[in-house]
């Protein structure tokens, strides 16, 4: 038969609707364009089937982490627009973070993170206590728990450090801006090892 060369795909009215309505929440909520909403389905394809409710709430996650504040998004219209393009774009660069589970992943290893950051910074409570980068985020969300322990000690340590990379600090040292997760550290000390 014929039904074998087929390329039609079946889906129920409800999956429809589902695929429909988060495709229209990206593009109202976050003004993403529809280059955009194509690099996020073709990167994570089951953003087609996830729950609204799930999206909304991993979308707001990032809108909130990278929302200088670190509180919480009462009213989406407070929302600065550049905030929802940079979410956007982070979530083109990196559509995969979506599967993370907000409550027992990404909202405590955030808190930790942040914890951590406000220590280091002598208990004041200042905008780069709260404040986190894509690269912070897709750490919180990506690394295994091992490496996201190993992780937080570096960007503990830059922070007391005082150094923002490009500052001596009292010791003489400098600290680096950007922290690379263990893995890539760990590459690089093996090719060290190789000669």
């Amino acid at each position: 038969s014929n039904d074998d060369d087929d390329d039609t795909v079946l889906i129920s009215l409800q999956e429809q609707q589902t695929m429909e309505g988060n495709l229209a929440y990206l593009e109202e909520h976050l003004g993403m364009t529809i280059e955009q909403l194509r690099r996020i389905v073709v990167g994570y394809p089951l953003l087609l089937k996830m729950k609204e409710t799930n999206l909304k709430s991993t979308v707001e996650f990032f809108v909130n982490a990278m929302w200088n504040d670190g509180g919480s998004v009462s009213n989406e219209n407070n929302i600065p627009y550049d905030c929802k393009r940079r979410v956007a774009a982070f979530l083109c660069e990196s559509p995969q973070l979506l599967e993370y589970n907000v409550n027992k992943r990404l909202k405590p290893r955030l808190e930790r993170l942040r914890k951590a950051k406000e220590e280091a910074s002598s208990g004041v409570v200042v905008d780069s206590a709260t404040s986190v980068d894509e690269e912070m985020l897709r750490s919180v969300a990506t690394l295994t728990d091992s490496r996201f322990e190993t992780w937080l000690l570096p960007n503990i340590d830059t922070l007391e450090s005082g150094g923002d990379g490009n500052e001596e600090t009292t010791k003489g040292t400098q600290t680096q801006k950007i922290i690379l997760p263990p893995q890539r550290q760990l590459n690089n000390n093996n090719s060290n090892n190789n000669n």
